[in-house]
């Protein structure tokens, strides 16, 4: 399955005779429930990045690679955790084809 790629191919998609209420309230409780972690998880991030930006015993460069934004070599940063929710969402959408 992939997220189709036109806003009518995926309202086709979601609105076909064979996909029931039920099915339709799940896939988009799914979606709902991704975007609200994903905001959560990038709020998080931002208080975190505050925090740390702030503290002046971190060196210019340390915080970007705490973070482990896939591009340092410490991959276990914050960021890690707004990627996996980002790729929930896609997942999530994924569902409506």
């Amino acid at each position: 399955m992939a997220i189709p790629s036109t806003a009518e191919a995926m309202g086709q998609a979601f609105s076909a005779v064979s996909v029931s209420y039920a099915t339709r309230l799940t896939l988009i409780n799914d979606i709902r429930e991704a975007v609200n972690a994903l905001h959560i998880a990038i709020e998080n991030e931002s208080v975190a990045e505050v925090l740390a930006t702030d503290n002046a015993s971190i060196k210019d460069g340390e915080w970007d690679e705490f973070r482990g934004n896939g591009v340092s070599p410490n991959q276990n940063g914050i960021n890690d955790v707004v990627q996996a929710k980002g790729e929930l969402l896609f997942t999530a959408l994924n569902a409506l084809s």
